[in-house]
């Protein structure tokens, strides 16, 4: 199982790579990109670290609790990002800096490298088809990677980082601020200078595209909730309201939710499969006679289409896009719950297998979303997809067990 970029790491005692020097603690940090390395240096007396600039990387004694957090930031320690068995990333704020709090907390620091940020497709790995645009696909511009590039804890997307971005070569396509993340195109020999800017924490390959996933004729009677339809509970869904997130808007005028359907992209045009998902949201069976009605048939739907890609390239998952449509449905509509029947179908699309498991931008956004990070919290439903019984991506040993792509 991998584990989240917005980590990026994990730490492990007893892990191959050991510290350069001995006095130092015995953790060993185990990056993702296995081209990483790290040489932590004791902290004696404060003084070299009291003069870093730029993020560095520490290691503390203990996990310090909301209030020793406190009092090490008035000490000039931030930290940022915690990676595990006591290590941060941090800043310096050499003004406030005060050894006599630091020192003995602090028990190692060292620098932050562009290796430690870079996902391994990113670092010599030849780079996943679905990221690659190819010349001539930009108007001007020879072959580009489509990247996210995330930001560390005390920055945001703003215009600072993207300007500082494209200085090095990169073209930001869009911004996902909850999770500080630009969404980037950029020419591969660029991508050592994005990783060099000091504010950068990590930078991942896009996903793949999301699209629409099929087949759940059934789950009412699965799941019982035509149970909970019944006389004795009469749960039909009447005042709630769900958005309906998907490839294409649901169609208003389809009999099953004459009248409950509200969208707010003008422009977007509804598809058979948003119109199938919100029948299986909402439906009210008429035009089946009640076979095909769905989970709570009197709910009212809120339609989004989703978006992948930027500027017409629809080649990768943009989540930019989907922080655009739930800050909108959360601002302009009153929905609580969300359903979401898209997805990357890794194993049946064909692609890199090595992204099964991978807590990613996307993975990190939806967290966000469901704790409110967006402006309200909100109950979210995510089709595990149509890999079914596909097991191209399976590990040996798996047994009767099959995939769910992410995010």
């Amino acid at each position: 199982m991998k584990l989240a970029p917005t980590l990026m790491l994990v730490v492990a005692a007893g892990a191959a790579n050991a510290l350069a020097d001995q006095a130092a603690p015995a953790g060993v940090v185990q990056w993702k990109n296995p081209g990483a390395g790290v040489v932590l240096s004791p902290v004696a007396d404060g003084a070299a670290l009291a003069a870093a600039e730029g993020p560095v990387l520490v290691r503390l004694a203990s996990t310090p609790d909301a209030a020793e957090r406190a009092e090490l930031h008035a000490a000039g320690l931030h930290l940022l990002a915690p990676l595990g068995d006591g290590f941060y990333f941090a800043r310096i704020d050499g003004a406030s800096f005060d050894a006599a709090v630091i020192v003995g907390r602090v028990l190692a620091s060292g620098d932050v490298t562009p290796e430690m940020k870079l996902h391994p497709q990113l670092a010599g790995q030849e780079p996943a088809a679905w990221i690659t645009l190819p010349a001539g696909t930009r108007e001007g511009a020879g072959e580009l990677l489509a990247i996210n590039v995330m930001l560390h804890a005390d920055r945001t997307p703003d215009l600072t980082s993207i300007d500082a971005v494209e200085a090095a070569g990169g073209i930001v396509r869009d911004t996902a601020p909850s999770v500080r993340t630009l969404v980037v195109e950029a020419p591969a020999d660029a991508i050592g200078a994005i990783a060099r800017l000091a504010d950068v924490q990590w930078i991942e390959p896009a996903l793949p595209p999301m699209g629409p996933m099929m087949l759940n004729d059934g789950n009412r009677a699965r799941t019982r909730a035509d149970i909970v339809q019944g006389p004795a509970y009469s749960l039909d869904g009447s005042g709630v309201d769900v958005m309906v997130f998907d490839v294409g808007l649901a169609r208003p005028t389809h009999a099953d939710f004459t009248g409950r359907v509200s969208t707010y992209q003008p422009g977007a045009t509804a598809s058979a499969h948003a119109s199938h998902v919100a029948g299986s949201v909402a439906g009210a069976g008429v035009a089946s006679e009640g076979k095909f009605a769905g989970m709570a048939p009197n709910a009212l739907i809120h339609s989004w289409t989703f978006v992948g890609g930027s500027g017409g390239i629809n080649l990768y998952d943009n989540p930019g896009n989907t922080e655009i449509a739930y800050t909108e449905a959360i601002s302009l509509s009153p929905v609580v719950i969300s359903n979401n029947s898209i997805g990357s179908n890794v194993s049946i699309n064909g692609h890199d297998c090595a992204i099964m498991g991978d807590y990613a931008v996307t993975s990190a956004l939806i967290d966000n979303i469901v704790l409110g990070d967006l402006g309200r919290p909100m109950i979210v439903f995510w089709a595990a997809g149509n890999e079914r019984s596909s097991s191209r991506c399976l590990s040996s040993g798996m047994g009767q067990y099959y995939t769910a792509p992410p995010p």
